[in-house]
Order: C-alpha cells, then structure tokens, then sequence
C-alpha cells in the first residue's frame, strides 16, 4: 500500500529565534557548522547531517535522574520493544490519527 504524504510548508533553513540553550536557557544563533549559546559563546552545538544536536554533557552525580531512569527502564523495559516500527507504519498511524 503506498502512502502519500500532503505538501507540508518549507521550514526556514535559520530557526535560532525558536531555540534555546539547554545549559544558559538564552538564545542560540547558527554559526557555520553549529549554533552557538549567545550567553556563553563557548557552548556550541554541531550540526550534523543537516542535524543540530543539542546534547549538553555534564558530571554524573549521585542526584542525576539520568542514572535512576537507565535503572529503572533496564529493569523495566517496554513490552513488544522488538517490535520495531517501519517508516511507513509511523506515517500510517499518524495519518489514521489526524497530523498531517
């Protein structure tokens, strides 16, 4: 069965003024290759394969909920996670729902 997918608009190719730094929570603006946290201008966040990632690394503590979530959803992990889906079961399911 082939899935057609209605024209969506052109997203501008410069959206800084809808990002924020995860680490000041200030404005970003694209550099070259990444935008760059105007607050402190040393935080910057590459873009790959057209990509930005966002990803601010910090020091582990014995406070980080990042250690408790991997706890517990290796010991709980979702039902049917082999269960992969397709690209064209996501459009499917998102066409069937009403998002497009």
């Amino acid at each position: 069965m082939e899935v057609v997918v209605p024209h969506r608009a052109e997203l501008s190719s410069d959206i800084s003024d809808l990002l924020k730094c995860p680490s000041s929570e200030g404005p970003k603006v694209r550099d070259s290759d990444s935008y760059v946290s105007l607050a402190s201008p040393t935080i910057r966040f590459p873009i790959e394969n057209g990509i930005g990632r966002a990803f601010v690394s910090h020091d582990v503590s014995r406070n980080d909920v990042t250690v408790d979530m991997r706890r517990f959803y290796n010991a709980n992990p979702f039902p049917n996670y082999e269960e992969m889906e397709t690209t064209g079961s996501l459009i499917e399911k998102s066409l069937a729902r009403g998002f497009w």
